[in-house]
C-alpha cells in the first residue's frame, strides 16, 4: 500500500492551528483562574481624604520639614497636581460637592443641602450621588469615615453598600467627651472592608476619610517629639481651645491681634503641632498601602490622596478654616497613583470637583446630567489642561484661577471679616505673589481691572449646566457685570 506524502501546511492551516491554541489557552485560563480572585474589569479606586491637610506642609510640595516621608516616596511614582484646590474651605460643602458634582451654592439654593443639626439636615435624598451612580453601574461601594461631620444621618451614606462612621464605632459618642478616631482605627475597619470587597469580585470604590490632621492637634508623643520645641512651655490647651470666642451665633477663632498672648513663639508651636499630626497621618497612609498590598490588590488599584480643605496658620491672623477661602485654606494635595504609570507633576490648576466626573468616567458610569461644566476635565488623571477653575467659600465668595491669576469675588463676606477689597474683588498674580499679599486691583487698578474682566469673561463663557432649573453659580457676577463685559466685547 502506498502512503501519501504529507502536504505542506498552507497559511490558512497555520492560522487555524494558532486559533485553536489560543482558544485552548483562553479556556484553560478561565478554568484555572482562582475563583476567589477574578481579574477586575476595571482598576479599583481608593479615595483618601485627609481632613484639613494643606499642600504647603508636605515634602512633595516643597516643605522644608520631613513631615511626610512615606507620602513623598509614594508620590515619586504618582501624578502630583501642584495647584489643586478644594471646592470650599470646610468639610460639608466640599464633600457634598464631591459626592454630587454640583456647586455648594446651588445645593443650598435648591434645598438639596441644609446645615445638619439635631440629627437632621445634610445631603437631601433627592441628590443623585456619586456612590449611587457607581452602584447602579455594578461597582461595589464602601466608605469609612473617621470624621464627625461625614455621617450616615447627614445623608452621606447614599449609594454606599457599606458605610462605617462614628455612630457605628461608638453609638454613645455624642453623650461622651468628644474623642478622635485615629488613622489606626480607620485602618482597622479599612482592612476588613478591603477584604470584603476583594471577595465580592467586582470593581470597587472605597472612600476613606481620616481626621488626624484636623484641629485640635493631638499627635502621639513620638510624632510631637520630632517637631515641637521641647523648650516650649506653654500649655497645649492655649493653642487648642482658648483661641475661640462666640460671635454672631458661631464660633470665631481669635486672631493674633485680638489675642496678644499669641506670640510668634505660640504660632510656631501651633504649626509644629500641625506638622506632628501630618507625620502621624503619613504613617497611617503608609499602613493603608501595606494593607492594599497584603490583600493583593495594590497593583490593580488607583489610589487618590486629597483633602476637603486646607488650614490657615495665622498667615492672615486666622487659625483654622472656613474664613476667607484664600490659598492656605483651599490649596490641597491631589496625588494620584495609577498602576503601571510613571510619576509626573502637573502645574495646571484643578479642583476637587473634577474627581466626581473623573470617577464616573473611570467606572464607565453615565455622566452627570447636571453640574458645573466650567473648566472641568473628563478625567483629571489625564494630561489635558483647563482654562479656568472655580471654587467657592463662605459669604458668597467665588474664586477663579487660570494658573497665573486668582480672582476673588466677595459677596457678604465683609459682614463677618472686613476686607480692604476693590468693589468686592481682589486679584493676585500667583506666580510673583504666591502668598497672595499684593492685590493688583488696589496697586494697579486699570491694568488689573482689565485682566479681572477677561478672567471673569472666560469663566462666564465656560459655565454651562444641563439642567436649567438651578441657578448659575456665578449669578452674583451677572446683571450689570455681564452687561459691562458685553460692552467691552468679552461676551457675545
Amino acid at each position: 500500500m502506498t502512503r501519501d506524502t504529507p502536504s505542506t501546511p498552507t497559511a490558512r492551516d497555520i492560522f487555524r492551528g494558532l486559533l485553536l491554541v489560543l482558544c485552548i489557552f483562553l479556556v484553560a485560563r478561565a478554568v484555572l483562574r482562582p475563583r476567589g480572585r477574578p481579574a477586575p474589569r476595571l482598576a479599583n479606586v481608593v479615595l483618601v481624604i485627609a481632613d484639613s491637610l494643606r499642600a504647603e506642609n508636605l515634602g512633595v510640595y516643597g516643605y522644608g520639614r520631613d513631615t511626610s516621608p512615606y507620602i513623598d516616596a509614594w508620590a515619586e511614582n504618582a501624578i502630583v497636581f501642584e495647584n489643586a484646590f478644594s471646592h470650599y474651605s470646610y468639610t460639608w460643602p466640599t464633600i457634598s460637592n464631591l459626592f454630587t458634582g454640583i456647586p455648594f451654592s446651588a445645593l443650598t439654593t435648591r434645598n438639596l443641602f441644609t446645615t445638619p443639626g439635631d440629627r437632621k439636615g445634610g445631603l437631601h435624598p433627592d441628590n443623585d450621588t456619586l456612590a449611587e451612580r457607581l452602584q447602579a453601574s455594578g461597582v461595589a461601594t464602601a466608605a469609612v469615615s473617621g470624621s464627625p461631620y461625614i455621617l450616615r444621618e447627614h445623608g452621606f451614606a447614599q449609594g454606599f453598600d457599606r458605610f462605617q462612621d462614628w455612630e457605628a464605632w461608638d453609638p454613645g459618642f455624642r453623650d461622651q467627651t468628644p474623642r478622635r478616631f485615629t488613622a489606626e482605627e480607620v485602618n482597622v475597619v479599612a482592612r476588613s472592608t478591603i477584604n470584603e470587597l476583594v471577595r465580592e469580585g467586582k470593581p470597587w470604590f472605597l472612600y476613606l476619610h481620616y481626621f488626624d490632621t484636623h484641629m485640635a492637634y493631638r499627635a502621639p508623643e513620638r510624632d510631637r517629639d520630632l517637631f515641637v520645641d521641647p523648650d516650649y512651655r506653654r500649655e497645649r490647651r492655649v493653642i487648642r481651645g482658648a483661641a475661640m470666642r462666640e460671635e454672631g451665633g458661631f464660633l470665631k477663632f481669635r486672631t493674633a491681634q485680638e489675642q496678644p498672648w499669641f506670640t510668634d513663639e505660640d504660632v510656631a508651636a501651633l504649626e509644629s503641632e500641625y506638622d506632628a499630626e501630618i507625620h502621624h497621618f503619613d504613617r497611617g497612609f503608609h499602613r493603608l498601602l501595606v494593607q492594599l498590598e497584603q490583600a493583593g490588590v495594590l497593583e490593580d488599584t488607583i489610589v487618590v490622596l486629597t483633602s476637603d480643605h486646607g488650614e490657615a496658620l495665622f498667615e492672615r491672623e486666622f487659625w483654622g478654616h472656613g474664613f476667607l477661602s484664600r490659598s492656605e485654606e483651599q490649596h490641597v494635595p491631589l496625588i494620584v497613583s495609577r498602576p503601571g504609570e510613571r510619576g509626573e507633576r502637573i502645574s495646571e490648576p484643578v479642583t476637587t470637583t473634577e474627581l466626581f466626573h473623573a470617577l464616573l468616567a473611570h467606572f464607565e458610569a453615565p455622566p452627570a446630567q447636571e453640574g458645573l461644566v466650567l473648566a472641568r476635565r473628563a478625567d483629571p488623571f489625564a494630561r489635558r489642561g483647563a482654562a479656568v477653575v472655580y471654587t467657592e467659600g463662605p459669604g458668597e465668595t467665588r474664586v477663579l484661577r487660570d494658573g497665573r491669576h486668582a480672582l476673588y469675588l466677595y459677596g457678604n463676606i465683609e459682614e463677618r471679616f472686613p476686607l480692604p477689597t476693590s468693589n468686592g474683588r481682589m486679584l493676585f498674580d500667583v506666580h510673583t505673589d504666591p502668598q497672595e499679599r499684593n492685590d493688583l486691583l488696589a496697586s494697579a487698578p486699570e491694568e488689573a481691572g482689565a485682566r479681572a474682566d477677561r478672567l471673569l469673561a472666560e469663566a462666564l463663557s465656560g459655565i454651562g449646566t444641563a439642567d436649567a432649573g438651578w441657578e448659575d453659580p456665578m449669578e452674583r457676577a451677572g446683571g450689570a457685570v455681564r452687561a459691562r463685559l458685553e460692552a467691552l466685547g468679552y461676551l457675545d
